[in-house]
């Protein structure tokens, strides 16, 4: 498994984490800036596609 491959595990657990601790109510954007709080160099076009490959949406 590659960096990028085990980085992209990893940013997927931090969405699924942050997605439920906050009641599903946070979206792209916010989790976006959670990530990016983290230390994380992520875009909200990569967080939605992670997202979406999660089937994850916000209320």
């Amino acid at each position: 498994m590659t960096v990028r491959q085990k980085l992209k595990i990893i940013i997927k657990e931090h969405i699924t984490l942050i997605y439920f601790a906050d009641k599903q109510r946070y979206g792209r954007p916010r989790i976006t800036l959670e990530l990016q709080y983290l230390g994380y160099k992520v875009s909200r076009i990569k967080v939605a596609k992670y997202m979406k490959e999660l089937g994850l949406e916000s209320i």
